[in-house]
């Protein structure tokens, strides 16, 4: 039994014109194998159901070259408990990939108006922000504390770096705005 036809031999056995074929493999309604023929499988089922009309309007809200080896169609599939295996491809499997797929863009979308998601740029500027302050405080610890070290122990300059270092930290940490923690902090160092 034939498994894999050329798309010429697709469409001549579907009753329909080659190009139609190569524009549906473009628009990612039809999928090809890995030696770029088409599974005689899809002779069957959807294909005869209607999806053989010759120029009707693809959904192209996903780009062709996402289904170009059906790879991410299995992925989404199976993470919705779908899992297909090798069986092969068709556009009831496309079709219900890219409802899953625009679900979840509808999620994301609706976590980000309510506020459950949050904008990489203002993550960006707030960690941009957080790590001034401890660059500040960490550049300005040698001056403060040198004076108080002349002298000592390697030991005991070790425990008062120690105990400078958790002094910054814990200033850091505290539980209110730490920008004017670390501000009341470092106006007390100077």
């Amino acid at each position: 039994m034939v498994r894999s036809l050329s798309i010429r031999a697709f469409a001549r056995r579907a009753g329909c014109d080659e190009k139609a074929i190569r524009r549906r493999i473009q628009s990612g309604l039809l999928l090809t194998l890995e030696d770029g023929k088409l599974d005689a499988a899809l002779l069957e089922g959807d294909w005869r159901n209607g999806a053989a009309g010759a120029d009707t309007a693809a959904d192209t809200s996903t780009p062709p070259s996402t289904f170009s080896n059906g790879s991410l169609i299995r992925q989404v599939l199976a993470e919705e408990g779908q899992d297909i295996g090798g069986a092969a491809l068709t556009l009831t499997h496309v079709r219900m990939a890219v409802g899953i797929l625009k679900a979840r863009e509808q999620a994301i979308e609706n976590d980000r108006v309510r506020g459950a998601l949050i904008e990489i740029e203002a993550i960006g500027k707030a960690v941009g922000e957080e790590y001034a302050i401890v660059r500040a405080l960490c550049t300005s610890m040698p001056g403060e504390i040198a004076p108080e070290l002349e002298g000592l122990p390697a030991i005991e300059i070790q425990e008062r770096l120690a105990a400078k270092i958790s002094e910054i930290l814990t200033a850091l940490s505290a539980d209110d705005d730490s920008q004017s923690t670390a501000a009341v902090y470092l106006e007390g160092a100077a």
